[in-house]
């Protein structure tokens, strides 16, 4: 029970419903709305009321009180939350699928164990990069030694952080095309931060031990970037600088499958890894992330992550400890948002839209009982009656799904950037929602059809 409560409330933490709140203005402006909206459509009924013909009234028993006209009225009026409700669980349906084809997508790392923790160095004390490294690599000694830590690493970007920092390139034995721009995005990294993250490796190796103390320049490229500035040959062993003054050349040494950093619905980007302490930039950051694998959670690895970092220095700030399967969460949160609202407003259409329907499906059975009773008495079956009365909501209902379906493929293109691998007028969505309204209307439609199966002929006609 306690976990399910709490599964609960991350669900509503992932998608920001736990930060929503109520703005005094909106919820006056809403209840403003619907007292002027009672006022306005009880009026007119109380209207109508007043001019009701005592002669007509007293020919007609008192069954003719409502006119053809506002008859077809109200049936506009449930053609129109049909149509409403169609477009709306439209684009429901469209952000769910682009939803779903945006949880299949491959981030590029395998976020599950991995914990991160903001390191902010204050420049005060740590004036120059060699200090910066020295602490660096003592914090990574320190986490790794941790209980339940298998491997411990920085970075200055974090994967899905939405960084696109590109820093201009040149590749040696090329040159850019007229209009071309090489340009990459660099990320200063620690020995084992690709696999502390669980980036594949396609050719080459990895940064070791030696890389990161010798004086030799040495990086490791995305896959995207492999294919953009050596797509004929491996880069492994080629060199490429980055295009500043007295830059020197770097050897590639490995390609790293490519990574989500600005968002999992775009595009990789071509990113070079470079370790921090031996970089072109001759800068180490003085706020990094810290990213630790292990089977405990962060709240188990906080209290050390800290202890670790006060022991070396009381001075440097640890903030935002939590695990990059939450961070991954978080990225898709106002997807989730979106989904959720407009689902929710999509339903209450379809419930007003089916209560509607009833509605004037049973107003109608009750205006027109001497009708039916004579059509059963002159031989008339309860199938041809049930019949009857279900195709008028049938055809309410069509009515309202022609309306709903042009006028979702008109909205539908203002969602195309909201979506994710699906097209705005995708035929599954356009040709499921359809169907599933004409069931809803059916089965609105078949209690009241039902209760008119079951007028008494002889009764109906006494009331003539």
């Amino acid at each position: 029970m306690r976990s399910a409560f709490f599964s609960r409330l991350e669900f509503f933490s992932t998608a920001g419903l736990d930060r929503a709140g109520v703005d005094w203005r909106v919820l006056i402006f809403t209840l403003g709305c619907a007292t002027l909206s009672t006022l306005l459509f009880g009026a007119s009924p109380a209207l109508s009321s007043t001019r009701v013909s005592l002669n007509e009234s007293l020919r007609t028993g008192g069954r003719g009180l409502v006119s053809g006209d506002r008859s077809h009225f109200r049936s506009s009026l449930v053609v129109v939350q049909v149509a409403l409700s169609l477009v709306l669980l439209t684009g429901a349906g469209l952000l769910g699928k682009s939803l779903l084809q945006l949880m299949k997508v491959n981030p590029g790392f395998q976020p599950a164990h991995v914990i991160t923790a903001g390191i902010s160095l204050p420049g005060s004390r740590y004036r120059n990069t060699g200090q910066a490294a020295e602490f660096y690599d003592a914090l990574i000694d320190r986490a790794g030694a941790l209980p339940g830590v298998r491997m411990a690493a920085i970075t200055d970007t974090l994967p899905l952080s939405g960084d696109d920092d590109r820093a201009g390139i040149r590749v040696e034995g090329r040159d850019a095309r007229p209009g071309e721009n090489f340009r990459m995005n660099p990320r200063l990294v620690s020995t084992g931060y690709l696999q502390t993250m669980g980036v594949r490796l396609i050719a080459g190796r990895m940064f070791t031990a030696a890389d990161a103390t010798a004086r030799r320049q040495v990086a490791i490229v995305s896959e995207d970037a492999a294919r953009k500035y050596w797509p004929d040959a491996s880069p492994v062993g080629k060199r490429f600088g980055f295009s500043m003054e007295n830059a020197p050349w770097i050897e590639v040494i490995g390609v790293a499958g490519d990574v989500h950093n600005r968002a999992l619905d775009e595009d990789s980007t071509a990113d070079v890894y470079l370790p921090y302490r031996e970089n072109p930039f001759h800068y180490v950051p003085t706020g990094v992330t810290l990213a630790v694998k292990s089977d405990l959670d962060e709240t188990a690895l906080a209290s050390g992550i800290r202890a670790g970092v006060v022991s070396l220095d009381r001075s440097v700030a640890v903030s935002d400890i939590r695990s990059m399967e939450s961070r991954v969460a978080d990225s898709t949160a106002p997807k989730w948002f979106n989904l959720i609202l407009l689902t929710l407003f999509a339903a209450i259409a379809v419930v007003l839209a089916a209560a509607g329907l009833y509605g004037i499906l049973s107003y109608l059975v009750s205006q027109r009982t001497a009708e039916i009773g004579i059509r059963m008495a002159m031989g008339a079956e309860r199938q041809d009656v049930l019949r009857l009365v279900m195709g008028r909501g049938f055809m309410l209902a069509c009515a309202g799904i022609a309306i709903g379906t042009a006028a979702s493929f008109a909205a539908t293109q203002f969602m195309s950037k909201l979506l994710f691998g699906v097209q705005p007028r995708d035929p599954a969505i356009f040709a499921t929602i359809p169907l599933f309204l004409v069931a809803v209307a059916l089965v609105a439609s078949y209690i009241p059809a039902r209760r008119a199966t079951k007028v008494d002929p002889l009764a109906a006609l006494r009331m003539e």
